[in-house]
């Protein structure tokens, strides 16, 4: 049993976590249900209404920021929550297919789509990017107690206290995927945006208070001449009375 985990494409604002479970289905029957346990840094983030679209492959929980279009310098002032503090949690609960008698072994595909803000000019680096890490998925099955006695308090996993409440632990049993290879975790991946220089700052706001300011003049000036052209055509109007 284990599990391995990728990010593609590796770069952009729109990557896919993709998941790979494999699974003793002796082990594990249709009595223990299975999950993935997201934590994303506070650069990416999930959409709601685009999860809702893969209901037949898993249905989800989600604890973080509500509103899409905040850049990553925003969430502060927008959320302040002890649970995921400027991330969010993302809880799957994975549809497992019937399984046939003679399977002993399975393997799951699970794919997450994901999303980037736009980054914080601050946290960039000399190469003008805005990186952070993104842990891989904490994978586990939760069965009945009674199912796995033997089973050790200590190996099982532990959530926040917040997802870990849907879980009874008088009855159930967390036993996590270890991942792939089991020997050594892997590193976290890494996602990362472009992002300007704080140096820009300062032309790029007078710059735009000039734009702003011209457009505003001419506008005044058109609605100006449409008044003087108004104001002629009703004047000729007038003589030919």
């Amino acid at each position: 049993m284990h599990l391995t985990s990728t990010l593609s494409p590796p770069h952009g604002y729109h990557p896919v976590s993709h998941t790979l479970i494999t699974y003793s289905t002796q082990e594990f029957d249709s009595a223990c249900t299975l999950h993935l346990h997201y934590v994303l840094p506070a650069l990416a983030f999930v959409d709601p209404y685009e999860l809702a679209h893969h209901d037949a492959a898993y249905t989800f929980r989600h604890w973080g920021p509500s509103n899409l279009e905040l850049p990553v310098a925003a969430l502060k002032k927008e959320h302040n929550a002890s649970l995921h503090g400027e991330g969010s949690h993302i809880l799957l609960d994975v549809k497992r297919e019937d399984q046939t008698r003679d399977e002993t072994e399975r393997q799951l595909e699970v794919h997450l789509p994901l999303h980037l803000r736009y980054g914080d000019p601050r946290k960039a680096s000399a190469s003008r990017y805005h990186e952070e890490e993104l842990a891989w998925p904490i994978g586990f099955f939760a069965c009945p107690r009674s199912h796995h006695p033997d089973a050790k308090r200590e190996a099982e996993v532990t959530l926040p206290p917040t997802l870990g409440a849907l879980f009874d632990s008088r009855t159930s049993v967390l036993l996590p995927i270890p991942p792939f290879p089991a020997s050594t975790h892997p590193g976290p991946m890494r996602v990362r945006v472009p992002t300007a220089s704080p140096a820009h700052r300062a032309p790029v706001e007078l710059g735009t208070a000039l734009v702003v300011l011209l457009a505003c003049a001419w506008v005044a000036h058109a609605a100006y001449r449409a008044v003087g052209r108004i104001g002629c055509a009703l004047a000729r109007g007038e003589k030919t009375d």
